[in-house]
């Protein structure tokens, strides 16, 4: 006997083949022909209505079949017309089976091309959403239109601390230069060559610049800074790409040191192509105001997601803003715009890092007062806190925002690049990169992976070849070459120094060691 399913679009048949079918199958044939004879109307799966008139004949999920009649209905077939084509429906299925029985491979799809073209049309069409969600990625790279929860965009991300240029580096710098015969006048370059190719892997890196850089001012050292652009350049040539211009030395220079650099910075951002914020790639600029912008909220994007970088100092070394200096700093202690501009951030981006110029000078201990601002500013909005100014470490810890958001704060990143003659110390030397992810989902973002990568600037006797280095590639033997050991006598300096006192400060939940 014969049993029959539906597939929407057709009809399949399913069939048993027990021994001597054929003529009761072909009675049964002959006693339904003969009602169809009698019927108003009747059709293959023959649904007939009490009113002849209402007969139609349409099959499970597909369209009604037929020739339309007035008001479009379908027309029935007639008992005759249906007696004809269930004959040849009869001869054509015993036909089947024969060929059925007779063929071992009669099931096989390669001997069945109905369901091998079924199969194509199936790849092609995965294909072809397989290449439509390639080209929505490639339009819009967050965007990965995965399931709910799954990531849509992630953003790698680093931190370091104080980019500290005094004479030693850049009369090294001009020397490089002049030897090699560079057209420009000073090369930073092997300053941070040892640890570039680790910045290049990430996408966003952000590092403080704790002078001022200008192409046109005189070079100087502490206790008024003045860097030249050229160490500026290299570092962008390194891979970093968000600078922080807000520190207690931001106003060294009086007005007009605010001014160059002002345009040296906005020169560095056309040339990286990104004139104005809130564009894909180029170099974001943040903490330094000019005057009536402080509702500018400094944002870089990186595949498609907006990070707004917000920073603040708490004082410029008791040296007042000058009056005719188009641009300003803002203080610790104007919460009130801080918390405006957290807010306005949050509105425009997708994730809020905030930088804080605080603490006590060479002390590895974080103060109260760092604790409890730590903790307003999460609780205004920040997702990410950096700490520097100490030129030391200090430790790290996991915050709980009044909405319930994690927030991970770095009391102090340390110095980066550093060479200070004027008050040594063998911690000075020692640094953290702070590495974490920013992960996009469906449902949010959150921070991730949050580790502590110690770094160290090395340099030989009379501070040659000044350069940062990451701990992981660094030496017993570089250590005890160092010019803390020959120059000044720290005979504890050495590798393992810096594994205790980093395990020391910092701890080990988040302090990444070699």
């Amino acid at each position: 006997m014969e049993t029959y399913s539906f597939d929407y679009e057709k009809r399949t048949k399913e069939t048993k083949k027990p021994a001597g079918r054929v003529p009761a199958r072909l009675a049964g044939v002959l006693l339904l022909l003969l009602f169809f004879v009698f019927a108003a109307g009747c059709s293959k799966t023959g649904t007939v209505y009490a009113d002849p008139s209402e007969t139609r004949t349409q099959e499970p999920g597909a369209a009604e079949t037929g020739t339309a009649g007035r008001g479009g209905q379908p027309k029935g077939k007639t008992g005759m017309e249906a007696l004809g084509t269930a004959l040849k429906e009869e001869s054509s299925d015993s036909s089947t089976d024969e060929s059925s029985d007779r063929s071992p491979d009669a099931g096989n799809s390669q001997n069945n091309p109905e369901a091998q073209i079924t199969e194509e049309q199936a790849a092609e069409a995965q294909t072809t959403e397989e290449q439509a969600k390639e080209a929505r990625t490639a339009e819009n790279p967050a965007e990965e239109m995965q399931e709910s929860g799954e990531k849509i965009a992630e953003i790698t991300f680093t931190a370091v601390g104080d980019n500290l240029i005094n004479e030693v580096l850049y009369e090294q710098a001009a020397q490089r230069a002049e030897k090699a015969g560079e057209d420009r006048d000073y090369d930073f370059a092997p300053c941070y060559a040892g640890i570039a190719p680790f910045i290049r892997e990430h996408d966003v890196n952000w590092i403080d610049i704790e002078t001022l850089m200008t192409d046109t001012l005189e070079p100087s050292g502490y206790p008024a800074f003045s860097t030249p652009g050229d160490s500026g350049r290299a570092l962008i040539d390194a891979g970093w790409n968000v600078f922080s211009l807000c520190s207690n030395h931001t106003y060294d220079q009086g007005a007009e040191g605010i001014r160059q650099t002002l345009a040296f910075w906005k020169t560095m951002q056309e040339k990286a192509g990104q004139e104005g914020a809130g564009q894909e790639g180029g170099i974001c600029c943040t903490g330094l105001w000019e005057n009536g912008s402080e509702d500018d909220i400094p944002i870089l994007t990186c595949k498609g997601r907006k990070l707004a970088f917000l920073t603040y100092t708490y004082g410029t070394n008791d040296i007042e803003t000058p009056s005719d200096s188009p641009a300003h700093v803002i203080y610790l202690e104007e919460e009130e715009l801080m918390a405006r501009q957290i807010e306005l951030a949050r509105e425009q981006a997708d994730a809020v890092i905030v930088s804080l110029h605080w603490g006590e000078e060479y002390n590895h201990e974080e103060t109260e007062d760092q604790q409890a601002l730590a903790q307003r500013v999460a609780d205004m909005g920040a997702d990410l806190i950096i700490g520097g100014h100490p030129h030391v470490v200090q430790g790290a810890e996991m915050l709980t925002a009044a909405d319930g958001r994690k927030v991970f704060c770095a009391y102090s990143l340390g110095n980066f690049l550093c060479a200070q003659n004027a008050m040594p110390d063998p911690d000075a030397m020692i640094g953290l990169l702070l590495s974490c992810t920013f992960r996009f989902t469906e449902e949010g973002m959150t921070v991730e992976d949050q580790a502590l990568i110690p770094i160290l600037s090395d340099y030989g006797e009379g501070y040659a070849d000044d350069h940062v280095v990451l701990y992981s590639d660094y030496s017993q033997e570089e250590a005890l070459a160092h010019g803390m050991r020959t120059m000044y006598g720290f005979t504890e300096f050495d590798y393992g120094y810096v594994r205790d006192m980093l395990t020391a400060v910092v701890g080990e939940e988040y302090l990444e060691l070699p």
